[in-house]
């Protein structure tokens, strides 16, 4: 579940398996989002954000990084690479309904939930500033059941 508070303002709460995170933005000319465990406080990755999300970079702070790519305008289909090897492949389905698609993950292992949530957090992300927030994060819910991944 990705969890935008009332006021539209930032951090945007999601939950995965059981494990929740906080997402809040930093910086204004060169923007990134720190991510931090809310149960530790801890933080435990950054994602850095590029001009039309192009080139949005993902890094535990383990130092291992990932990048995030989208397929399409509205990011209906998007993956992230480690290098060129494709780690997480995502496609919504809109034509089945809200919060279903299919997720591809090439080997399941620690930090793979945070990357899911956080693709879906970036996908919602970039449909609400390209649709000037028409469609995307604005009240959005994605809930996941306890057998998805």
């Amino acid at each position: 579940m990705i969890l935008k508070p009332s006021s539209g303002r930032w951090p945007i709460h999601a939950t995965i398996n059981e494990k929740m995170y906080s997402f809040s933005k930093k910086g204004l000319l060169n923007p990134s989002i720190q991510i931090a465990d809310v149960m530790s406080g801890e933080a435990v990755a950054v994602i850095t954000l590029s001009p039309l999300f192009s080139k949005t970079k993902f890094a535990f702070n383990t130092g291992e990084e990932f990048t995030w790519y989208s397929n399409n305008f509205f990011s209906l289909h998007w993956k992230w690479k480690k290098g060129n090897e494709n780690i997480v492949d995502a496609i919504d389905n809109l034509a089945e309904g809200k919060n279903n698609g299919i997720i591809a993950i090439r080997e399941y292992r620690s930090g793979t939930d945070l990357i899911i949530i956080s693709g879906f957090f970036l996908s919602l992300l970039k449909r609400s500033r390209m649709s000037m927030g028409i469609i995307g994060l604005k009240n959005r819910r994605i809930q996941f059941g306890k057998n998805n991944r």
